[in-house]
C-alpha cells in the first residue's frame, strides 16, 4: 500500500506543508454550523465503523473537520494524490492508496479489512477523475462486503475559490462560515443491485448537500456568529457572578435547609445513577405544568425496555410532585448552566439522547451536548410571540443554541414559524401537536354530576371556574356573583402561582360573599359557600370536570394566557381574554368550531358569561364541539416517538 518512493519529492512536502497550515488557518478562522443526522452522532460519539462517502470537491475542509479522528481515506495514486496523502498525513488520517484506475482491487481489500476490525474510513464515489457526482462502483463493494453504515458527507461554504477543475474543486478561505453535513446513514444489502446502490448512495449526498445549502442561507453572518459566541461568554460570566446573590433568595422562599440540598444538585451534586448497557435518555421539563404534559410521551417512552431514562427539572416543587408520584424514578434539579458544571454533569450523565420540553435553552448545556455529540430534541417546542420578540435582543446567542437541535417538534404551525424567525432550518421543524391533549382524559356531561358529588357531597347549583387567573382578574371574576340571575351560581378561582393565594385571601375577606379554602373543602367533601379558593396544586383538572362555564386565566390582561385544552377537554364552554399568544393557535381553533368565545374586556366578559349561565343548550353545544376538537387532537405523544424512532433507527 505504500506510495512508490519518487512520487514523494521536496515539492510534496512543501506544497502539503503550506497547505496544510493554510487549512489550519482557514479552519480556526471558520466558523462551523454542524448539520448532523441524530443517528450519525452515535456512531461519531462511539466511534463505531462506518464509511464517509464525500464528493470529490469537499474533501479538504472534510480533513481539516475530522483531524485527530484516525479515519482511513482513499487517496489516488497518482503524483496529484500525493499532495492529499502528504496534507491528510499532516492532519493525523490515514490515507489509504488506490483508486478505480490504479491499485484499486488491492486498496479496496484493505479497506475492507479496516471496516471489518472497526475502523472507519473515508471515500471520493466519484473520484479520482470523475465525472463529478457520479458514484462508482469501489464504496459500493465496501459497503456490502462489509456490512457497515454509509453517512453521506458535505461541506458547504460561504467564502470560497471555486476551481474550473472537472470537479468544480471548492478551496474554503478564512474567516467565512461553513456548513458541514453529515446524513442519515444508509445500509447496502448485498442483495442491492450495484445501480440501485449507486442511487441510493447518490440521492443521499445530494439530500445532505440540499440540507446544508437550506442551512446555510439561514445561517448568520460570521461576525453575528461570533458576537453569539461573545454573548455566551458573556452569560457564563453574569451567571457566575450572580450565584452568591442567588443565596438570600433561596433561603427566604424555601428555608436554609431546604436550600442547602437544592444547591447541591445545583452544583451537581447528584448521585447520578450508574448507566446499565441499555441507553440513557435524559428528559429535561421546567416545571409541575411541563411534567404534566410529557406523562404520555414518558409513558410510551418507558414501554422501550432497552431504554434507561433519566429526568432532571428546574421548579423544586415539580422536583417535590416527581418524586411523590414516581418515587422510583431518577430525578434531580438541573445544575447551574455555567460551563464547568454542565461539562462535569453532561459527563456523569453521559446520555445518548436528549429531550428538551417546551422552551427551556440553556445556552452552555446545549453548546456541550452539541460538542459532545450528543443528539438534542426540543419537544413539545413552544415559543410565544412575546419572548420571540424578548429572544430577538439576543439572536446571535439563540442562533447559536437553536444550532445544537437536531430537530424540533413544535406545538403548533404559529410556533414553527417564530423558531424559523429565529434562524432554525424549516426542513428540520415538524409540528406534532400540543403534548399535554393527550393527557386529558374525554369526560361526558353526564358525568359531571357524579364528579361534583364525589368532590363537594352535592351535585345542586352552577359552577364558574377561573382557572390559572392572574393578578386583576379575580376582582372581574368576582362581579359574576354581584348580578348573578340565580343564588345557585358559585365561583372557583384557582390563581396560577401559590403565592397568590395569601393576597387573594385578603381580597376575599374584604367580599359580601362566603368563600372558603379547597384546602378545608377538600378532605370532607362538602363545599357550601359562594366561593372557593383553590390553595393546592394539581387539582385544577378535577375541578374543570365540575364546571359549567370555564374562564382562562392570563388573558384578560397581556400575560400571554394559559392552556384553554384542559377545560375543553371536559366538555365545558370556554371564554378568554384577548391576550392568548401562548396558545394562539389552540384559541383560534377552538372559537372556529365554536367551542369557545373571547372576551374583549371587563363588560364583554360579564355580558358573554352570563349568557351562557342562563343558556343551557348554548352550554351543552358548546361543551360538545369543545369534546369532539380535544378528540381530533389527540395522538401527538405517538406521533412524537413514531418521528424520533425514525431518526434514531429504533
Amino acid at each position: 500500500m505504500k506510495v512508490k518512493k519518487n512520487h514523494a519529492t521536496w515539492i510534496h512536502s512543501l506544497v502539503s506543508f503550506l497547505g496544510t497550515g493554510f487549512l489550519y488557518l482557514v479552519g480556526k478562522t471558520t466558523l462551523v454550523k454542524k448539520v448532523d443526522d441524530p443517528a450519525y452522532l452515535e456512531y461519531r460519539r462511539l466511534k463505531k465503523p462506518i464509511i464517509y462517502a464525500l464528493w470529490h470537491n469537499t474533501q479538504v475542509f472534510l480533513a481539516y473537520a475530522h483531524r485527530g479522528e484516525r479515519v482511513f481515506i482513499m487517496v489516488s495514486r497518482s503524483r496529484d494524490g500525493e499532495y492529499i496523502a502528504q496534507v491528510m498525513k499532516h492532519m493525523r488520517l490515514i490515507p489509504v492508496r488506490g483508486s478505480t484506475t490504479r491499485g484499486g482491487d488491492q486498496a479496496l481489500r484493505e479497506v475492507i479489512r479496516l471496516l471489518e476490525e472497526g475502523k472507519q474510513v473515508g471515500f471520493t464515489p466519484d473520484g479520482p477523475k470523475g465525472p463529478p457526482q457520479t458514484v462508482h462502483g469501489g464504496v459500493v463493494m465496501a459497503a456490502k462486503m462489509s456490512g457497515c453504515p454509509l453517512v453521506p458527507t458535505t461541506v458547504r461554504h460561504r467564502r470560497k475559490i471555486v476551481f474550473n477543475s472537472w470537479d468544480k474543486f471548492m478551496l474554503p478561505l478564512p474567516f467565512g462560515r461553513t456548513i458541514l453535513g453529515h446524513g442519515k446513514p444508509v445500509l447496502i444489502n448485498k442483495e442491492t443491485s450495484d445501480e440501485d446502490a449507486k442511487e441510493i448512495i447518490r440521492k443521499g449526498l445530494n439530500q445532505i448537500e440540499k440540507e446544508s445549502d437550506e442551512a446555510l442561507r439561514q445561517a448568520s453572518s460570521w461576525l453575528g456568529c461570533f458576537t453569539g459566541h461573545l454573548i455566551r461568554c458573556l452569560y457564563s460570566g453574569l451567571s457566575f457572578l450572580l450565584v452568591p446573590l442567588w443565596l438570600p433568595f433561596l433561603f427566604m422562599r424555601y428555608g436554609i435547609k431546604r436550600s442547602f440540598q437544592n444547591m447541591k444538585q445545583r452544583l451537581g451534586a447528584f448521585q447520578v445513577p450508574p448507566n446499565p448497557q441499555t441507553k440513557r435518555y435524559w428528559l429535561h421539563i421546567a416545571s409541575v405544568g411541563e411534567w404534566q404534559a410529557v406523562k404520555p410521551f414518558l409513558a410510551e417512552l418507558k414501554s422501550d425496555k432497552d431504554i434507561n431514562l433519566f429526568l432532571t427539572v428546574t421548579s423544586p416543587e415539580a422536583l417535590k410532585l416527581i418524586s411523590k408520584e414516581e418515587p422510583n424514578f431518577p430525578c434531580s434539579l438541573l445544575p447551574v448552566d455555567l460551563p464547568w458544571i454542565m461539562k462535569r454533569w453532561i459527563k456523569r450523565v453521559n446520555p445518548h439522547v436528549v429531550f428538551i420540553v417546551e422552551t427551556e435553552l440553556w445556552p452552555n448545556m446545549i453548546h456541550r451536548l452539541h460538542k459532545d455529540n450528543v443528539p438534542v430534541f426540543l419537544i413539545n417546542g413552544r415559543l410565544s410571540s412575546r419572548s420571540m420578540n424578548r429572544w430577538r435582543w439576543f439572536k446571535p446567542l439563540v442562533q447559536n443554541t437553536l444550532e445544537g437541535f437536531s430537530s424540533i417538534y413544535a406545538r403548533s404551525q404559529q410556533d414553527a414559524k417564530r423558531f424559523e424567525t429565529l434562524g432554525y432550518p424549516k426542513s428540520r421543524i415538524e409540528v406534532t401537536g400540543n403534548l399535554k391533549i393527550d393527557n386529558y382524559q374525554i369526560t361526558e356531561e353526564s358525568r359531571k354530576k357524579e364528579k361534583r358529588k364525589t368532590l363537594f357531597g352535592s351535585e345542586e347549583g352552577l359552577i364558574v371556574v377561573g382557572g390559572s387567573t392572574q393578578e386583576g382578574e379575580e376582582e372581574v371574576l368576582l362581579k359574576i356573583l354581584d348580578n348573578r340571575e340565580s343564588n345557585s351560581v358559585k365561583l372557583i378561582l384557582a390563581p396560577r402561582r401559590m403565592e397568590r393565594v395569601a393576597p387573594l385571601v385578603r381580597l376575599l375577606s374584604g367580599q359580601k360573599q362566603s368563600w372558603t379554602l379547597w384546602s378545608r373543602a377538600k378532605k370532607p367533601k362538602i363545599w357550601v359557600t359562594n366561593i372557593l379558593l383553590v390553595d393546592t396544586l394539581g387539582d385544577l383538572k378535577d375541578l374543570y370536570q365540575t364546571a359549567d362555564v370555564a374562564f382562562i386565566g392570563g388573558s384578560l390582561l397581556p400575560k400571554g394566557g394559559q392552556n384553554p385544552l384542559e377545560a375543553a377537554s371536559v366538555g365545558v364552554p370556554v371564554l378568554f381574554g384577548p391576550w392568548m399568544d401562548n396558545f394562539a393557535e389552540e384559541a383560534k381553533e377552538l372559537m372556529e368550531r365554536e367551542a369557545a368565545w373571547t372576551v374583549k374586556d371587563e363588560n364583554d366578559f360579564l355580558q358573554k358569561c352570563h349568557h351562557l349561565i342562563g343558556n343551557p343548550d348554548k352550554r351543552e353545544q358548546m361543551g360538545k364541539k369543545a369534546l369532539s376538537y380535544v378528540g381530533s387532537k389527540q395522538g401527538v405523544a405517538i406521533r412524537t416517538l413514531d418521528s424520533l424512532k425514525s431518526q434514531l433507527h429504533l
